[in-house]
């Protein structure tokens, strides 16, 4: 028997701000008390409603050289009298060892509650302690503190009122997977490791989550398509490593853990036809500017001198956000910043690019910076979104039929979440989706960048339905295609949260000074002064682990609003411009990474080509052979903190590093 039961307000199923229904937590679904009283509930309106198949095969796959051991599942549904639904959701609950005492879960997530990796940890009577979860937990604009009373009203814990609370009041329910949540599912314990993930990149949507008083680790996987009475699902991949030798520990394990994600990043790439980028040394350019002396054209010609600079500082990629310059706003009164214009409703505003015309004033600067970009081997990525503005010029091209833009429900408005006057994006129209490209590509041609910078793109991209058509269809999969031609066409893409395949930005969680080991393929952008909240020195150290991880750290210019001075990223991260120069050197070697078995620095080599391995150090290292520095080419068999040498590929052996399982 399959049942689904949501979050309840006022006799009104219960749903985030993108209109998708909150469910119970999977710990509740899937126990036996529970589910007898939901059944009791709903037990007089309960009827047959089709023919349901469950498919099971046993399979493995071979991941750096180690057999991961498990099986594969999908369903076939046939709905009877004429029902018809858009998505299938499969509530379970996995435990190593069958308890979540002391079993770590690991999600690379944007938001939610907990660290990157947690180990969790429970009471005498098996209830966890510590909050995990993969959901939005910021107050929304509908937060209801009601919850959180009755919650605390009814003997619960505080931790756990405020973990439900939050939850019930997140701004997206359940999150796209490889978009503000892990493609794959990731737990170990000393006796094994554990991994779930779909066959490939689609429309898939998860949410992993144990609240204070769960005993159980709650597992939500949605698949989502055009409404239909028959479907079969895509096939969910569950495998198992277990060390049979000795214990494994934790630095072996988040060696499992990248080995997989290099695995399945290749896998999912290949069958979309994404060209996967590596992240590279950048700095952050966040124009928002209004007073008259800070126009647009004086940004970028101030910004041209800079460039010199910032190339000799090994800096590789310009990231950009709120490119002003294509303001519809601006072109709509023919303002050319020279006089302060406020946000006038229903009309484009200087956040919506998609008029795609720059200021008469910027043309000929953009084209110069371009240029200058490329002549220094640096890449230069734009800010683009997922909604319009009613009246912007691009949205008249595309048509204002509500079948070109996309609807979250079938009873709802255009934009339930931002304002009706913003329409979101349909790529699954082909109205839309050619004048986006016509637009896109025209605009490159014209001017030039490289690579897109996706704002919101978990919400914008990922949480966006075709009820407009009827079909209530996801727009995920679409996306990923779309992204996919673009990279084939040497176009980038960086994700504002995470993207899988691409390169993930703000990854908004305060553990990144413990779990920096998860941030390969990672441009971790300190937007609006965010960098302040750490001293020049954390922020080097911070930015030496992750690009050892294959990731990248950085910072704005420019101050908030400020259209000058600009600062070099030497005085905002010790270091930068020194580190710029041993990763850029590093690169070619990191394809796969091996931690030391005392967490003390980190190996990649590269399995193609070269008889060396780079290694990074975070401690003082006592080499087994000799090596040299990266930089400066000197040979030593003692490595200081925070540098990087080349040495023979035996090094791997000789520093004890289990690779075998």
């Amino acid at each position: 028997m399959f049942i689904i039961t949501f979050f309840k307000k006022n006799g009104q199923t219960r749903r985030d701000g993108f209109r998708f229904p909150h469910l119970h937590p999977s710990s509740t679904l899937c126990h036996t008390d529970s589910l007898k009283k939901i059944i009791s509930r709903v037990k007089k309106e309960m009827r047959p409603a089709g023919q349901l198949r469950w498919f099971i095969e046993m399979q493995h796959d071979t991941i750096s050289g180690n057999i991961w051991k498990g099986w594969n599942q999908w369903f076939e549904f046939k709905l009877s009298d004429g029902a018809k639904v858009n998505s299938f959701r499969v509530a379970s609950t996995w435990e190593l060892n069958g308890q979540l005492h002391n079993l770590t879960v690991v999600n690379m997530r944007y938001r939610g509650l907990g660290r990157i990796e947690q180990q969790l940890q429970c009471n005498t009577d098996g209830e966890n302690l510590i909050p995990f979860t993969t959901t939005e937990t910021l107050k929304n604009w509908a937060y209801d503190t009601t919850l959180y009373q009755t919650c605390t009203g009814q003997g619960n814990t505080p931790a756990r009122c405020l973990a439900l609370a939050l939850r019930a009041n997140s701004w997206t329910a359940h999150h796209a997977r490889g978009a503000r949540t892990s493609f794959f599912d990731f737990q170990f314990r000393p006796i094994a490791l554990f991994a779930a993930f779909p066959e490939k990149q689609g429309n898939f949507r998860a949410l992993t989550e144990a609240n204070p008083g769960d005993r159980l680790l709650s597992q939500l996987d949605e698949e989502w398509f055009p409404l239909t009475a028959s479907f079969t699902t895509s096939k969910m991949k569950y495998r198992m490593l277990v060390s049979t030798a000795k214990p494994l520990t934790v630095y072996e394990c988040r060696n499992r853990w990248k080995e997989m994600d290099i695995f399945l990043r290749k896998k999912i790439s290949d069958e979309l036809g994404f060209i996967q980028y590596n992240a590279m040394p950048a700095v952050g350019m966040n124009w928002d500017f209004w007073r008259p002396e800070y126009t647009y054209k004086h940004a970028i010609d101030s910004f041209l001198p800079e460039l010199e600079r910032l190339a000799g500082a090994g800096v590789k990629m310009v990231v950009t956000h709120n490119s002003c310059w294509i303001n519809g706003r601006s072109v709509k009164n023919k303002w050319d910043g020279t006089e302060h214009i406020d946000f006038i409703p229903n009309s484009a505003n200087p956040c919506q690019v998609y008029d795609w015309v720059p200021l008469p004033s910027v043309e000929k600067p953009w084209r110069e910076m371009y240029s200058k970009m490329n002549s220094l081997d640096m890449s230069y990525y734009v800010w683009v979104t997922g909604m319009s503005v009613k009246d912007a010029g691009f949205t008249s091209r595309v048509g204002t039929a509500p079948r070109h833009w996309a609807l979250n429900s079938p009873g709802g408005t255009p934009n339930e979440t931002y304002g009706e006057h913003l329409l979101k994006h349909n790529i699954l129209d082909s109205t839309f989706s050619h004048e986006f490209t016509k637009s896109l590509l025209g605009t490159r041609k014209n001017y030039g960048f490289n690579g897109i910078w996706g704002d919101a793109f978990h919400h914008l991209y990922m949480n966006q339905l075709d009820w407009a058509n009827g079909t209530g269809n996801s727009m995920q999969r679409s996306w990923w295609e779309y992204l996919a031609m673009l990279s084939r066409d040497s176009i980038g893409f960086i994700s504002e949260s995470t993207s899988f395949p691409g390169l993930n930005c703000s990854i908004e969680t305060d553990s990144m000074l413990y779990d920096w080991w998860y941030f390969q393929y990672t441009q971790y952008w300190f937007r609006n002064g965010h960098h302040k909240h750490y001293t020049s020195r954390q922020l080097s150290e911070l930015l030496f682990k992750i690009m050892s991880n294959k990731g990248w750290v950085f910072t704005d210019l420019l101050e908030y609003g400020t259209a000058y001075p600009y600062t070099h990223p030497d005085s905002i991260i010790e270091n930068f411009s020194q580190y710029a120069k041993m990763y850029n050197s590093a690169l070619a070697y990191m394809d796969q990474p091996y931690i030391l078995p005392d967490g003390a620095g980190i190996i990649w080599q590269n399995q193609k080509q070269g008889t060396d391995v780079v290694i990074f150090s975070y401690q003082p290292i006592k080499l087994a052979v000799k090596a040299k520095d990266i930089i400066t080419g000197k040979e030593t068999d003692i490595m200081p903190p925070f540098t990087v040498a080349i040495a023979p590929r035996s090094l791997i052996q000789k520093m004890n590093i289990r690779t075998d399982f």
